[in-house]
């Protein structure tokens, strides 16, 4: 779960509750990047305007990681 919140004044400005497999889902292995916008939702479940991008990079393995960058 994710929570956004007003800095200064600490008021929620909302949260959403993202699962991993919804970042994973779709995501090529050479790209090891997922990047999706969510609209944050009121502690009554109500969607905000408010969105979210969540960027998401993952390393599957470091040897293969710096075999790709050769590449």
């Amino acid at each position: 779960t994710l929570t956004v919140e007003n800095r200064q004044s600490g008021e929620v400005l909302g949260a959403r509750e993202i699962p991993l497999k919804d970042l994973s889902e779709g995501a090529e292995i050479d790209q090891m990047t997922k990047d999706k916008k969510y609209t944050l939702q009121q502690s009554n479940g109500r969607e905000t305007d408010t969105e979210i991008r969540v960027k998401l990079h993952w390393i599957y393995s470091k040897v293969n990681l710096l075999e790709d960058l050769r590449e």
